[in-house]
């Protein structure tokens, strides 16, 4: 706060002293504000003087205003006038004001400060006893905007945390809503993997053998390979045995080892289908695997957004369900792991024969005498 230096106020003093008219000193104070005017004046009635004011800001009462500077003006009876040539930004122009007794009622025309005040008569410690006091209400309401604004400081921290909360809670929300959507697709994905797999083993190795198949093929080149040696057989029959007719029984025997080879070449395609057989049923069990795993995720991530959400998860403890399409699933496998079994057994068997069969016809034919 800026205040009137008594150096200030002891040269007005001694000014009046050398004119013949003596200081005069006046002051008034309200709620957050106090002015003080001293002057001296000269026999043709010219002023000269230094005001003092201190006034909480009317628009933030914690901010206080403060004035220190000289005037001049004229005294004609009660009438006086005074003007603040280096100051009237702030006090205005000229304030008007009649003296009565040991009063002086101005005329102010400046926000800031009241618009009619009465002045008394007083010294310059009634005025820093004023202006005191409006500095303290000034801090008063300089703590309580202090306090206020760490009160709003708290809040705002309080919603930013408050909002911040809510933000991760919606993302766990939003979390557990797409998580568990992502396992019921998966579920979705892998018993759709299950199914077509079983499906494929029953169109690999059905319950009846379908017409052209690869057992079929193993038949019909078995019956051609003892058709040929059933030939073979006959032609051994002739007499007397030349050994023109021992060649000829020969590349008959020869014939049954191209039949065999025939039934090597279904090998072929058997391994090519027990190798599809196989990945199906590995695709089986991994579809088996992944509606257990993702079953019962989807069950604890709908669990889990019910409770974050508050909303009803609309899903049943799949573990019975779950049990009950795994037993019925590896009771298909172990019917089609059965047919796989006898598929092999087949294979080995006409692989046995048809290569017994071959030594056979060869050794018949090349043990046949000849003459001629």
């Amino acid at each position: 706060m800026r205040r009137v230096f008594l150096p200030a106020i002891a040269l007005l003093v001694l000014l009046a002293a050398c004119s013949g008219s003596p200081p005069t000193h006046y002051y008034a104070a309200g709620n957050g504000w106090a002015i003080y005017l001293a002057w001296t004046e000269d026999t043709t009635g010219h002023l000269q003087g230094q005001i003092q004011a201190v006034a909480a800001d009317p628009n933030d009462p914690a901010k206080l205003k403060t004035v220190n500077g000289g005037f001049t003006g004229t005294r004609n009876g009660r009438d006086i006038s005074i003007s603040f040539p280096l100051i009237s930004s702030y006090l205005g122009q000229t304030w008007t004001g009649t003296l009565k007794n040991n009063t002086i009622s101005l005329v102010i025309p400046t926000s800031g400060l009241p618009s009619n005040p009465t002045l008394v008569a007083g010294s310059f410690h009634d005025f820093r006893k004023a202006a005191q006091e409006v500095q303290a209400q000034v801090n008063v309401a300089q703590q309580e905007q202090a306090r206020q604004a760490a009160i709003d400081q708290q809040q705002r921290e309080a919603a930013a945390e408050a909002a911040q909360a809510q933000f991760q809670h919606n993302q766990e929300v939003s979390a557990a809503y797409n998580q568990a959507q992502s396992a019921a697709q998966r579920v979705k994905d892998y018993y759709a993997e299950v199914r077509n797999s079983l499906a494929e083993l029953d169109r690999y190795l059905p319950e009846k053998p379908a017409p052209g198949g690869t057992r079929e093929q193993y038949a019909a080149k078995w019956a051609a390979e003892r058709q040929i040696w059933g030939k073979e057989k006959a032609q051994a029959q002739v007499t007397p045995m030349t050994c023109y007719h021992k060649d000829e029984i020969i590349y008959t025997s020869n014939e049954v080892v191209y039949a065999n080879n025939e039934i090597k070449y279904v090998d072929n395609e058997a391994r090519s289908l027990l190798n599809n057989v196989q990945q199906a049923v590995n695709q089986a069990n991994e579809g088996l695997d992944g509606v257990e795993q993702w079953g019962t995720a989807y069950y604890q991530n709908a669990q889990r957004y019910s409770a974050l959400s508050g909303r009803p998860a609309g899903v049943t403890d799949p573990t019975a369900a779950l049990s009950r399409f795994k037993k019925a699933t590896e009771a298909q496998l172990s019917t089609f792991a059965s047919r796989i079994t006898g598929f092999q057994r087949e294979i080995s068997s006409y692989d046995k024969r048809g290569d017994d069969l071959q030594r056979k016809a060869q050794s018949f034919a090349n043990a046949l005498e000849c003459s001629g």
